[in-house]
C-alpha cells in the first residue's frame, strides 16, 4: 500500500494519520498484520519521464509500532516506554517537516501510532541494470 515516510538516522517512520478510516485507527489491518509478523518491505521509486533514468530502492525491515495508547511500544523487541515515546515524537516532527499537510493537521497532537522500520536489507537498482 502507498505510504508517506520520513527518515531519522537509519530508521524510517510511517504514520497512522487523520485521513478518514473505518473504525478505530489502531485496529487497522496493517497494524494487526505487523503485530503478527513484525516485518515489512518499503519500495521507493524515482520516476522520470525519461525511463532510462528510473531508479528504485527496496528496504526490508523489522518493524516496531510506537503507540502512546499501548505504553508507547508494541513489537517483538523490548524497550523503555519513555524512550519509545521520545522516538515517536522525533518521528512525528520529521514527518511534519517533510509533509506540510501533516503539519497542518497537527499530526503530532493526534496521539496515533507510528510504524518504525529498522532496515535489515537494502537493494537498489535502476533502469538498464543487468539482472
Amino acid at each position: 500500500m502507498p505510504v508517506c515516510f520520513a527518515r531519522v538516522g537509519t530508521t524510517l517512520y510511517v504514520p497512522v494519520d487523520a485521513k478518514p478510516k473505518r473504525g478505530d485507527p489502531r485496529a487497522l489491518r496493517r497494524l494487526s498484520n505487523l503485530r503478527e509478523r513484525p516485518e515489512a518491505t518499503l519500495l521507493v521509486d524515482q520516476y522520470e519521464e525519461d525511463w532510462s533514468r528510473l531508479r528504485w530502492l527496496m528496504v526490508r525491515a523489522r518493524t516496531t509500532i510506537l503507540d502512546p495508547a499501548s505504553g508507547a511500544e508494541d513489537s517483538a523487541s523490548e524497550g523503555e516506554p519513555a524512550q519509545a515515546e521520545a522516538e515517536r515524537e522525533r518521528a512525528l516532527a520529521a514527518l511534519e517537516r517533510r509533509y506540510p499537510q501533516y503539519a497542518a493537521m497537527r499530526l503530532s497532537s493526534l496521539g496515533l501510532p507510528v510504524i518504525a522500520l529498522t532496515p535489515t536489507r537494502v537493494a537498489r537498482w535502476r533502469a538498464g541494470d543487468a539482472g
